[in-house]
């Protein structure tokens, strides 16, 4: 099965174990939720915001919220900054003690030193989805110190991007991928993925899903 770790598309797919992102709306208009594995968080973009923790609290009344995302740090929209940094460490920090939430999804943009001082704060213990990845080796070895998934998406296919230089320094066992807001197919990002790291397609597929799997600490997609 193909798992995409980090998409704004509700779409389902047989093949495809796709995890969707709420919007602010809908994590807002309460009870109404996505007949699919789903994570709600506050977006380093939308903040200040109107969303607070309780409001994610509401969102695990669903058997299908399963994490907790999008958090982070964005510092080319930075007009916002001490706020940012407040909200992550408030949602990861809700994150960590919340029992139902296995997963967290994390916006990271050009924050990578901040926030692995967060982490390291907060003595980071869950797993994290970096998604989007676009670091440089240095980053992606120091993120290794800590329960991070790197989540590929169409970046890769730009071979300008700091990722597609870099895509094989990305521990394979700590590899995933994604179609976040992109109309690339998640098949067409796993055909260049293998490509770039040249190993078989399906190979890959065995891994992302092996490596989605021990993210959750489950046996099986549910």
């Amino acid at each position: 099965m193909l798992i995409d770790c980090h998409s704004h598309h509700k779409i389902q797919n047989e093949n495809i174990y796709r995890l969707y992102s709420l919007s602010r709306e809908e994590i807002l208009k309460k009870n109404h939720w996505p007949d699919c594995s789903f994570v709600a968080g506050i977006h380093p973009w939308w903040i200040p915001s109107s969303i607070q923790i309780q409001d994610l609290l509401d969102c695990f009344k669903s058997d299908n919220c399963i994490g907790v995302g999008e958090f982070g740090l964005d510092k080319v929209k930075n007009s916002n900054w001490i706020d940012q940094l407040k909200t992550c460490h408030e949602l990861l920090d809700f994150y960590q003690n919340l029992p139902q939430a296995k997963i967290a999804v994390c916006h990271n943009v050009r924050a990578s030193s901040e926030l692995l001082e967060i982490f390291k704060q907060h003595r980071l213990q869950k797993p994290v989805i970096l998604h989007d990845i676009n670091g440089n080796v240095s980053q992606i070895k120091s993120f290794c110190r800590y329960p991070v998934y790197f989540s590929v998406g169409s970046k890769i296919f730009d071979s300008n991007t700091t990722i597609a230089k870099n895509i094989t320094s990305l521990p394979l066992e700590r590899l995933l991928c994604e179609t976040d807001e992109s109309h690339q197919s998640l098949e067409s990002i796993y055909q260049h993925v293998a490509d770039c790291l040249n190993i078989d397609v399906m190979k890959l597929e065995e891994q992302l899903e092996a490596n989605f799997l021990q993210a959750l600490g489950q046996t099986r997609i549910r």
